[in-house]
């Protein structure tokens, strides 16, 4: 089974350990306003290298529990690289782990992995419309 690479920024890995913790595991610190070229640079290397990355395209947590608008760099990068896309749902998180919360609350979290879209034959808007809603309407059922 391949390895998944989680994409977090740097924002919330203030802490030593908590910079330990992601260093020691899969994820890949960023800081996607600092240098987007070196960002999207990294991401390609783990594709090419047949790595899975967890994109969230909103680029940060919902404030108020709905899905937002989605940024394009996980289209640009499917695209370029001829990439699928696998859209995926995370239901049971905001309620708890708000946004505005330090520690989340126990409970159940489930992931649920829709349909891989083919990218081959979309532009990058039409990957962004088709991926957010695709998980809109899943959440919305």
């Amino acid at each position: 089974m391949k390895k998944t690479y989680f994409l977090a920024t740097v924002i919330h890995f203030k802490s030593s350990l908590m910079k330990f913790m992601a260093d020691s595991s899969n994820v890949v610190l960023v800081d996607m306003n600092k240098d987007i070229a070196e960002v999207m640079q990294i991401l390609a290397k783990l594709l090419k290298e047949n790595k899975n990355i967890a994109i969230y395209p909103e680029g940060t947590r919902t404030r108020d529990g709905k899905i937002d608008k989605f940024k394009k760099a996980f289209a640009i990068l499917a695209k370029e690289l001829n990439v699928d896309v696998q859209p995926y749902v995370i239901s049971g998180a905001y309620e708890l782990f708000p946004a505005n919360k330090k520690f989340p609350r126990p409970g159940k979290i489930t992931v649920e992995f829709l349909d891989k879209m083919k990218v081959e034959n979309l532009t990058y808007d039409e990957i962004v419309n088709k991926t957010y809603t695709v998980i809109k309407n899943k959440i919305e059922s």
